[in-house]
């Protein structure tokens, strides 16, 4: 795999939102967020005009890295992107000064080895869900547009995962 990058990026569902529904998530330990799921796959987070398109990983290298993008016609002062889903907000992407291309904006999480210590998730039995907080501030807003997108990583995904660590 020596520069061939293997993209195995998870994308966030493109369904209508007509036959999604709500679903419920645990968040920071114990807090709540709704969040809408088609057959069982998060939709976009979507307000204030921005809409997030991808909340994955790639892999290279022996390295896993999350990536993350979303859609703005909004100028943009700050994003910040946490993972939500344990006790306490990790911080994968700070970006102090974001560039829309395209009305896209996109971060890159720093690489994590592709093994139990650096992404123990991906050796757990099932489908994982992860919880994204993104925190963007605005030009000219006071208040940064909060958006919470989970993200579903198949057991199936995660074996071809196991596969590519060993």
């Amino acid at each position: 795999m020596n520069r061939i990058t293997r993209y195995l990026p998870v994308l966030v569902c493109l369904a209508t939102v007509a036959a999604a529904k709500p679903a419920e998530f645990t968040v920071l330990g114990d807090q709540k967020i709704k969040a809408e799921v088609e057959r069982g796959m998060p939709l976009p987070a979507m307000k204030d005009g921005l809409r997030i398109d991808v909340a994955g990983f790639m892999i290279g290298e022996g390295k896993l890295t999350f990536t993350f993008g979303f859609t703005s016609k909004l100028p943009l002062k700050r994003v910040v992107v946490e993972d939500v889903t344990g006790r306490e907000a990790v911080v994968m992407v700070d970006d102090p000064a974001p560039v829309l291309t395209k009305n896209y904006w996109k971060g890159n999480a720093s690489p994590l080895p592709l093994k139990k210590g650096g992404s123990p998730w991906i050796w757990e039995q099932g489908d994982t869900t992860k919880v994204f907080r993104f925190t963007v501030s605005v030009v000219g807003r006071e208040e940064p547009v909060v958006l919470f997108q989970p993200a579903v990583y198949s057991g199936r995904s995660k074996k071809q995962l196991q596969q590519l660590a060993r």
